[in-house]
């Protein structure tokens, strides 16, 4: 299997190489954004158990008559219609699906910071909530496969690891201090890495921005950083990872590799070989993955266009 040729001359930045007039341009943008709601914060910390009870999912998501509304359709919508529509939530939870319960909150929450459509052609909010839904398949699948245990947690991880492309598709460059730089059009990943490509148009790249966010929103430490540092396998060692976190972020960088060769995206930058042989190896198959996998990936893709508003 060939891989995209890397550039050894790029290294993303650290935070600490972001310009400090960018730092506090960025940093005043993601200040003015709203919160999380705090039932969406206190649904990320339910673990995704099969044997888990419903009823204080249920609870929490009842405080919210928008957030029911949009997993009651989701549960009535044409792809799940059964003989008689729904209107049990805690019926709907059960049937749903954890996974799916969660998805739709943490988008809900995204939405309402961000809106639904993003200001630049680069960064497409759909297809932003289709890859980090898939990416979530992976990571719960990869973990269950893997470690047996943790699952909900990588299924978290999965969903917001891009979570810094939504500041950079929606952040009013002018009225924060900011000049936009180059074309709003990302170059071929044969021409330029995403990364080395907004660095040069912002002066920061969505990983910092990510973590920035994360913390804004007081979510779990392990989002903050995964979020920050989901693609430091594809330029850095084993050891230069924070060492707790470690092992969420490999297999959150490995399932983006492994979603992005579904999606058709082949040229995007694969972790170092080092990881490859590990935990990859064992789902890259040629220039695509284990049969397995894909068709559990392929299955949830055709739920997208309902999960996703």
């Amino acid at each position: 299997m060939e891989y995209p040729k890397r550039k050894d001359a790029f290294r993303p930045m650290t935070l600490g190489d972001v310009e400090q007039h960018t730092l506090r341009a960025v940093k005043y943008y993601i200040d003015n954004l709203p919160d999380l709601p705090i039932h969406v914060h206190q649904m990320l910390k339910i673990v995704f158990d099969i044997d888990q009870d419903t009823k204080e999912l249920t609870k929490l998501v009842s405080t919210d008559p928008i957030l029911v509304s949009k997993i009651l359709q989701r549960m009535n919508s044409a792809f799940c219609a059964l003989f008689k529509k729904v209107d049990d939530l805690n019926l709907a939870i059960t049937l749903l699906g954890f996974r799916e319960i969660r998805n739709i909150a943490i988008q809900y929450g995204c939405t309402r910071a961000f809106g639904k459509e993003s200001k630049r052609e680069a960064y497409n909010f759909h297809y932003l909530w289709e890859h980090s839904y898939l990416v979530s398949v992976c990571t719960e699948y990869l973990s269950q496969e893997l470690l047996n245990e943790k699952a909900g947690t990588f299924v978290v991880l999965g969903l917001l690891h891009d979570i810094g492309k939504f500041i950079l598709g929606n952040i009013h460059i002018h009225s924060v201090g900011l000049e936009f730089q180059g074309s709003d059009i990302l170059p071929h990943q044969d021409e330029v890495c995403s990364l080395e490509w907004e660095e040069k148009v912002f002066g920061i790249n969505h990983t910092i921005a990510g973590g920035l966010l994360a913390r804004k929103w007081n979510l779990p430490e392990s989002t903050c950083v995964v979020a920050e540092h989901h693609h430091s396998p594809s330029f850095n060692a084993r050891e230069i990872l924070p060492e707790e976190f470690r092992t969420e972020i490999i297999l959150t960088c490995i399932a983006d590799a492994l979603v992005n060769r579904v999606e058709g995206r082949s040229s995007m930058l694969l972790p170092l070989p080092s990881y490859r042989d590990g935990i990859a190896g064992r789902y890259l198959v040629g220039d695509g993955i284990r049969d397995s996998l894909m068709e559990k990936l392929m299955k949830e893709k055709k739920f997208l266009s309902y999960i996703i508003n």
